[in-house]
């Protein structure tokens, strides 16, 4: 099946402004691909394809930041985080090394490749390389907008995109709606240099610009689509 780009756009817009909010990300996004893409004959099968390849887009660019961050940050960082800098420095090579892994591989085993019984088609190296840009570009904007609305109260950014990071990943396992809360709270449990205040606001301004915003425009399209395609199935 074939998807026009615009088409593609609006179902990509959508699918993040809902995922985002309503929790549960890789499966809320499979289904909400599943049943706007599905007007436009694309199958289950391609919808998982998808919706594993923008997962794995955003796990390579928070596994090579978040390596970075824990590679260069001060030792000070860890003990915040309840680790010893040693074992800190380990889980930020393993993070680092794990996209160099994936390009390794799309590189040299080029098709497909069999993990626990399932078969997973790898890209090309030069989409692989592409993932990874757009996954750095998507993680670093995003705490970028949080680290610039701190002001003069904002830590060093490694340190901050550390804590970013980890904060990201509990509200995304949490199952929470959004991470409302469990973001909040590990952020301000891991940056305790910085001004409660001062971080609740930024929070909150991310939160309009990243989360409410963006779930308004989407429930405004995802209406008129719906709406669109009544009006072509009753003509």
């Amino acid at each position: 099946a074939r998807v026009r780009i615009l088409d593609g756009m609006a179902a990509s817009f959508i699918t993040y402004a809902f995922a985002n909010n309503l929790g549960m990300g890789v499966l809320m996004s499979g289904a909400l691909r599943a049943s706007v893409y599905g007007r436009h004959g694309v199958g289950l099968t391609q919808v998982a394809k998808l919706t594993a390849y923008g997962a794995m887009t955003f796990a390579l660019g928070a596994g090579a930041l978040g390596g970075w961050s824990f590679l260069t940050a001060p030792d000070a960082a860890f003990a915040a985080l309840g680790l010893e800098a040693r074992l800190g420095r380990v889980i930020g090579l393993l993070l680092a090394s794990w996209p160099v892994v994936y390009l390794l591989a799309c590189s040299l085993l080029r098709g497909s490749v069999t993990l626990f019984r399932h078969e997973f088609q790898l890209p090309k190296l030069k989409y692989a390389v592409l993932q990874l840009i757009f996954g750095l570009a998507d993680v670093s904007v995003n705490a970028a907008v949080i680290w610039t609305l701190l002001g003069a109260a904002a830590p060093r950014y490694a340190t901050f995109l550390g804590g970013y990071l980890v904060s990201v990943s509990a509200g995304l396992l949490s199952g929470v709606p959004g991470g409302v809360g469990v973001f909040e709270g590990v952020m301000l449990t891991l940056l305790p240099g910085v001004d409660p205040a001062a971080l609740a606001a930024a929070l909150l301004g991310y939160r309009l610009f990243y989360y409410f915003a963006p779930l308004g425009v989407g429930a405004l399209l995802l209406l008129a689509r719906r709406l669109l395609h009544r009006e072509v199935r009753a003509a």
